[in-house]
């Protein structure tokens, strides 16, 4: 309420006369002007820096986007040739993925502009957005991206069951835009499986190849309709394809190889009795950019087959099918088999959906005589993939939550000589890097049920086949092996004389002798059974207990902020220091043992059972035995005992033992289980190359930590007591993560000083608190299981494996260090501390009970950081290595030449480095994640301009500030403020990388929308110095504002321009980017220059001209004069045909455009009582982002339908959407000459209703 309707409710309030009223009227404004400045100006000025800093990073992400789709299309430097067609149809596809992010926004901005008070709720779903968001980028690695091609048509038919076993292949592809591909256009491939371990690969590449269809040449991209009826000619190879009806003859020669094949093919069977393919509805989406067609599962087929070696004559059954499209995964799987009656058929990899990659998308059919299953991901259907190509082994399983179906397949080729090589599609054209087998085994098994453990049917498909597609998968062929990489140069300034004391090398436990083992597991035994204190009087002060090793790992895992030694970046540096302790305790008790070994579980992954090694003779049995819960007597370690923590450790079990405080484990004894939740886990030894791919650090323990490490503590740890049987997944989320979080909420209550074992799960377990704070701990669990030893994240030290295991790890790292040599020193690893104090760059190593220094040669008493424990790589620094690591020329050890090693990494910077330190924090985090900054752009700019602090603020102001006079001042000083800002922040755009240009804009907006959230909305209440008024739901809202415009005819003739302004602003700023860059050539730089100079004009117009023009012709005929100027806009831009010419219009046609914003904002709030300006913002803003929703996708769609998709080389291609444009500016010129030249006065809506309800009862 304001202060004067406050001051006229007051009891002592006494009428006045009207100078005296209209005096209070103005003092009372001026002192609410004054407040909200006190309470509001610092808050809005850094709101607004930080929404101008993301604006001036804008006008760069057009050029941003247009190059990056440039590259899929094959163009190498939009900035030396912006007007190529890779760069003009780069530009037309950014225009369309930008209308229709902007269009979500709009959508979006449509709702929230009328629900200004809605802050809390918006505030909390963004963060879950934005943290689901975050846990995805973070934990998904995916190297297999689409990339872009001109489009491609390939036909595949395989003929198998035939009674030699014999299977006959048929490809044929071709790409009819062969300019602009640097391998080959075309491709022809005959494929003579004999079944006798024999496979003939029969291929050609003709250069001039002619595909015609019913004599015509094709120029179109085929459809589910195309049929396989076309002539195929080349030099040295010819195809055809004759359908007639049912019927299909085929006929491949290739005259100068000798080899000819016949079939006639009928009776096919279609992948549905409807027509549709395996795609589903999707397959009719316009931006689905590759298609997969079965024509038939399974047709009848005889063939004639003529080769050197003479005649065969055969029948069978066919599978044949098409691909088109214009986009490839680097990598994806396929198979098809026949089985009597049953058939299956599967395709999937990273999908090509628009501007998105969507991960592990599968198509997936299965005809049986009694199921007819299809998964899709449209269903939604969810798939678990693994794959490793070079060994002909694939598992895919699918599930449908909505149908309560699981489909699991696993394919593999036969172990000797079950892959051939043959020619894949790629961006460039036809490669050969694709894996092929005729002879692979598919078994299927169908599942339903809500547990998905009802089995339906179990199929084994043998004379299958299979493919590993792509240039991602880098096997090596028996003809052509990879030749070594060159080992990396070090830097010039590591390479010095041999050292003093060479590096001690970690080597594999079973290549050590018997006696050599001997002596590390005695020296374990020590640890042991002797305190630190005792130790360190008989072997020096590098000796530690084995116990306390424990308590320092729980100490660490359970600090009150977050876990500083798992679940984040220092996991790995964390266990690289902690198992460098302990090696450094174990030479101190015998200096003979050299180094610490590795356990290599990659032997154990690749044996048939791998319960059943020699390893576990020296460390016990895998399992423990259940009638002693779980318990591990026997090996070298059958007598070690669980330390009792009373002594060590502030934390405990139940059961005062030295394990996780929820762990009701009460054995003394180290104990292991072969199942985790119900499930067994099983190691995956491909996934130790796949890791070693990851691109950047974070990519790598992100890709490490679920499998390589997890897998070996949850085979040997195990989880049981569990409510539940699930996958190993969920039940490492919901046990290694859900119950410490819970835990550390003080949201799981555990029992203290129990003593009875058998009781552990009943009278001693660990539940959930009740407490609604911890209703979202509940949904997974509600209460703790019971842990083996090794499972126990906390205190998994406690089983005597743990340090050769994490030994194998950091083999791994340093491995990958040294492949990866040209990112050192820092290797991408996060300087800021995400998730918590610990875990960045130069964060302490577990502050709380930290790692010396001179465990690697530094001064003593000097915490370890993580930046130095990375930087030892045991290849150019550090005091050990691994037997499996190429050796670097040596250097004296960290011993003999203290912390130079540090100091030469120090100054070791890569430019890229420097950049990122440019880079605000979150934004970095995200940058490193590799190639999702420009989609997260994307995202982020749909979310900042859902919430459009622009109407906020109007609408704020509108309610403090009363006098409209005062109001149309306020709106043009903050526009006038905003370009200024604009205009300083405009050299950024020039001196950064593209990358950290969209970097710094993703940080801007997250700051803005921090902004918006968390501070504006207090500042709002503080300005007007009252309780807020009581919130309408949204739906009031709405039809609060509905009613105003109804009632008041200005304001809603008013609210008709603003949208037909809105549509046509849409559609020019959709349209004017690729114009920009595509057809007149704007590279980048010229693009900020020209966006400076508008942005000085528009300066220019609210600062000098709008005045002396509202003065001269009044606020209306001032609006219909620059409405009417805007029409001319659009058509003056579509006949330029110079950068100059548009460079001379830009600061004449600015000025018009955009003083026409303060005029409409004055206008709708003078029409309005004081106690209608928020809602009158609201719904004006809400109508308008609705125009500028419908805008966005018609003018995108129309852009690239005028100009063939940026085909098109001609200026004149844009002039229709322009004109269109122009229309719209027009007809909202001639909607604004029916306004009345003096607005109305004010009325109050309410206080009217009001009346007239009264009168309604009089």
């Amino acid at each position: 309420m304001s202060d004067d309707a406050s001051l006229r409710n007051s009891p002592d309030y006494s009428p006045m006369d009207n100078e005296s009223e209209q005096g209070l009227k103005k003092t009372a404004s001026r002192w609410s002007t004054a407040r909200y400045h006190v309470y509001s100006f610092r808050y809005l000025l850094g709101l607004m820096a930080i929404g101008t800093l993301q604006s001036t990073i804008s006008p760069s992400v057009p050029y941003i986007e247009n190059t990056f789709f440039a590259e899929k299309y094959g163009g190498d430097d939009c900035e030396a040739h912006p007007s190529s067609d890779p760069c003009r149809k780069g530009a037309t596809d950014a225009a369309q993925i930008g209308s229709f992010t902007n269009a979500a926004a709009h959508a979006a901005a449509m709702f929230m502009a009328v629900c200004l008070g809605s802050y809390s709720a918006m505030a909390v779903f963004l963060r879950l957005c934005l943290f689901r968001g975050l846990l995805v980028l973070a934990s998904q690695y995916d190297p297999h991206l689409p990339q872009k091609s001109p489009w491609f048509e390939g036909w595949y038919t395989r003929i198998s069951e035939t009674p030699t076993g014999q299977s006959v292949g048929l490809i044929v592809g071709h790409y009819p835009e062969k300019a602009q591909l640097s391998d080959a256009a075309a491709y022809l491939a005959l494929i003579i499986d004999e079944g006798k371990g024999k496979t003939t690969v029969v291929e050609a590449n003709p250069p001039g190849l002619t595909v015609l269809k019913h004599g015509a040449a094709i120029a179109n991209e085929p459809d589910d309709a195309s049929e396989p009826d076309f002539e195929v000619s080349g030099g040295n190879g010819t195809l055809m394809m004759k359908q007639t009806g049912t019927q299909q003859r085929i006929s491949m020669w290739f005259p100068s190889q000798g080899f000819r094949f016949e079939a006639n093919l009928t009776d096919p069977v279609p992948w549905s009795s409807s027509g549709q393919s395996p795609e589903g509805w999707a397959g009719k989406l316009p931006f689905l950019a590759l298609h997969w067609f079965v024509y038939s599962l399974s047709s009848h087929a005889s063939y004639r087959l003529e080769s050197p070696t003479g005649v065969v004559l055969g029948h069978g059954r066919a599978h044949q099918e098409k691909n088109w499209g214009q986009s490839f995964p680097k990598s994806w799987t396929w198979g098809e088999g026949l089985q009597g009656a049953s058939k299956i058929a599967f395709a999937g990899g990273t999908v090509p959906l628009g501007p998105l990659k969507v991960p592990d998308a599968y198509l997936l059919g299965l005809r049986t005589s009694k199921l007819n299953w299809n998964f899709h991901p449209q269903d939604p259907a969810v798939f678990w993939v693994s794959n490793d190509a070079c060994r002909g082994r694939l598992n895919v399983t699918a599930i449908a939550a909505d149908r309560l179906l699981r489909l699991s397949i696993q394919a593999s080729a036969e172990e000797t000589d079950g892959l051939f090589k043959v020619q894949g599609p790629t961006m460039s054209g036809f490669k050969a890097d694709s894996f092929e087998s005729y002879r692979a085994t598919i078994t299927v098994e169908a599942f339903s049920g809500i547990l998905h453990d009802k089995l339906e049917e179990r199929i084994e498909f043998r004379q299958s086949a299979i493919e590993f597609g792509g240039e991602a998968w880098m096997c090596p062929s028996t003809s052509s092996r990879t030749k070594p990489e060159p080992e990396p140069m070090a830097p010039a300034l590591l390479r010095t004389a041999e050292p003093k004391h060479p590096r001690r090398v970690r080597k594999e436990l079973r290549s050590l002798s018997v006696q050599q083992r001997d002596r590390v597991f005695n020296a374990m035994n020590i640890m042991k059974k002797t305190s630190t204190l005792q130790g360190q009087v008989s072997f020096g002060r590098r000796y530690v207990s084995y116990d306390d090793l424990v308590a320092q790992h729980l100490q660490a895992a359970a600090a009150r902020h977050c876990d500083e030694a798992h679940l984040g970046q220092a996991f790995a540096t964390y266990h690289r220091a902690f198992t460098l302790r302990f090696e450094e305790s174990l030479l101190a008790v015998d200096p003979s043992i050299g180094a610490l070994p590795y356990w290599d579980y990659n032997i154990e992954a690749k044996s048939k059972n791998p319960r059943e090694s020699e390893i576990w003779e020296w460390f016990g049995s895998s399992e423990g035995d259940p009638a002693q819960g779980n318990a591990v007597k026997d090996g070298r370690f059958g007598h070690w005992r669980v330390a009792a923590a009373k002594e060590i450790s502030n934390l405990s079990n139940s059961f005062g033992l030295l394990r996780s405080p929820w762990n009701v484990n009460p054995s003394p004894f180290i104990t292991r289980h072969r199942f985790s939740c119900g499930s067994q886990t099983h190691f995956e030894a491909s996934f130790w190359e796949l890791c070693l791919r990851a691109p950047t650090y974070l990519e790598w323990y992100a890709c490490v930590d679920p499998t390589i490490h997890t897998w070996a503590h949850s085979f040997l740890g195990g989880i049981w007591d569990t409510e539940r049987n699930v996958s190993r997944v969920e039940c490492f989320a919901t046990n290694a993560i859900g119950i410490p979080a819970a835990w550390g909420d003080d949201c799981l209550q555990c029992e203290q000083n129990c003593t009875e074992p058998d009781e552990a799960q009943r009278s001693c377990a660990c539940h959930r608190s009740g407490e609604l704070r911890c209703l979202a701990d509940r949904i997974l669990a509600h209460k703790a299981p019971t842990y083996g030893d090794f499972a126990d994240a906390w205190t998994s030290p406690n089983d005597p494996i743990f340090f050769f295991h994490h030994a194998n790890v950091d083999r791994h790292l340093m491995t990958w260090q040294q492949r990866h040599l040209e990112k050192a020193p820092h290797f991408g690893f996060l300087e800021p501390s995400i998730p918590c104090k610990g875990h960045g760059l130069k964060d302490i190593i577990g502050a709380a009970h930290p790692f010396d220094g001179s465990l690697l040669g530094l001064e003593d008493g000097r915490p370890l950081t993580n930046e130095e424990v990375l930087a030892a790589d045991g290849i150019h620094s550090g005091p050990y290595t691994y037997d499996t690591l190429k050796q670097a020329e040596q250097r004296p050890s960290l011993r003999s030449r203290r912390g130079e090693w540090l100091t030469l990494a120090g100054t070791n910077r890569s430019r890229e480095g420097e950049n990122t330190r440019l880079v605000p924090t979150l934004a970095l985090a995200l940058h490193v994640c590799g190639g999702v900054t420009l989609w997260l752009y994307l995202i982020l700019h749909t979310v900042v301009e859902a919430f459009d602090i622009n109407g906020v603020y109007l609408a704020m102001m509108s309610d403090i500030i009363e006098d409209p006079q005062e109001r149309a001042a306020a709106f043009g000083t903050f526009m006038a403020a905003a370009m200024i800002l604009f205009v300083a922040g405009m050299p950024l755009g020039y001196v950064i990388s593209r990358g950290v240009a969209l970097a710094i804009s993703v940080a801007a907006g997250m700051a803005r929308l921090a902004y918006l959230f968390l501070i504006f909305p207090e500042t709002s209440r503080k300005a007007t110095q009252q309780q807020s008024p009581v919130q309408k739901n949204p739906l009031q809202t709405m039809i609060s504002a509905c009613s105003l415009l109804s009632k008041n005819a200005f304001a809603r003739r008013l609210a008709c321009v603003l949208v037909c302004s809105g549509i046509g602003s849409a559609g020019y700023g959709v349209a004017l980017p690729p114009f920009m860059m595509g057809y007149l050539g704007y590279t980048r730089s010229n693009k900020l220059v020209l966006m400076c100079v508008a942005a000085v004009s528009a300066l220019v117009a609210f600062g000098v001209l709008l005045g002396p023009l509202v003065k001269a012709l009044g606020q209306v005929r001032t609006l219909q004069l620059c409405l009417a100027a805007s029409a001319a806009v659009p058509l003056l831009t579509a006949v330029c045909k110079d950068q100059w010419q548009l460079g001379v219009l830009t600061p004449i046609l600015v000025c018009p455009v955009v003083m026409s914003i303060p005029l409409v904002s004055a206008l709708k709030s003078a029409v309005v009582s004081s106690r209608d300006q928020g809602l009158i913002q609201g719904a004006v803003a809400s109508m308008t982002k609705g125009a500028a929703t419908a805008g966005s996708l018609i003018f995108g769609s129309v852009f690239a339908a005028t100009t063939g998709g940026g085909k098109a080389n001609s200026t004149g291609a844009v002039l229709p959407c322009f004109a269109l444009v122009a229309c719209i500016y027009a007809l909202a010129a001639g909607m604004a000459c029916t306004l009345p030249t003096v607005p109305p006065p004010a009325s109050d809506s309410a206080d009217a209703a009001e009346v007239e309800l009264a009168g309604a009862f009089s």
